[in-house]
Formats: structure tokens, C-alpha cells, sequence
């Protein structure tokens, strides 16, 4: 299992999770692999949403990236803005089966000081 954290950034108005890093390549999740998206809303309010990628053959989305580099995966959309906050910080968990993202955050200087909004 991998952990670590990200900034939601923007992609017209809507909330952008960008992951690329090298915990993708290390739990198998490759270039092509295949997954859905599922979004769980705990109560009222993005901060206690989450969303969670879940490998399958026959998925809706893939992994991108070019050949030979590191893998991405590029979450934006109108739903995402509905459980992530426009900006902040999310923990991003990866296993080889799924892929966690839940929101943690206004500012890493925040959830330094134990200031966390989930």
C-alpha cells in the first residue's frame, strides 16, 4: 500500500485530481489498466466524500501516459467537484485493487497543524 497527497487544482470550474506518481507503477496500476469510479458522500459536504477506483477488466476509464513514463490518471468532472472541495488537499491511497482519494484539507500548512476538515 502507498499513500500520499495531492492538490486539487481546477479544469474549467470544475475540481482536478492529477496523479502521477511512482505508488501507481508500484501497486500495478500501468498504463491501460482499467477501472470505475465510484463516489461515496458520508454526509452533507465535500468534506466527508471520498472516491474509489476500482481495477476492472471491463472499466469505464484507463490509465493514461506515454510510453516508458510514469502512469497517469486524470480525475475532473462536475461529480468530483460535488465530493472534493474547489481547492485543497487530498490523501490518495493505492493498493492493487483500488485507489482512494479522500479530501483532507485547505492547506498542507493546516494539515500540519492537525487542522483537518475530514
Amino acid at each position: 500500500m502507498q499513500d500520499f497527497t495531492r492538490k486539487i487544482g481546477q479544469n474549467r470550474g470544475n475540481a482536478r485530481v492529477w496523479i502521477e506518481h511512482k505508488a501507481l507503477t508500484l501497486e500495478g496500476w500501468i498504463r491501460g489498466t482499467r477501472y470505475d469510479v465510484t463516489k461515496t458522500q458520508c454526509g452533507k459536504g465535500f468534506e466527508t466524500g471520498y472516491l474509489v477506483l476500482t481495477r476492472s477488466p471491463n472499466g469505464a476509464r484507463k490509465v493514461c501516459g506515454k510510453e516508458g513514463k510514469h502512469p497517469i490518471i486524470d480525475l475532473t468532472s462536475k461529480e468530483l467537484s460535488t465530493i472534493l472541495a474547489p481547492s485543497g488537499i487530498v490523501s490518495v491511497v493505492v493498493t492493487p485493487e483500488l485507489i482512494m482519494v479522500k479530501y483532507i484539507g485547505q492547506t498542507e500548512k493546516g494539515i500540519q497543524e492537525g487542522r483537518l476538515y475530514a
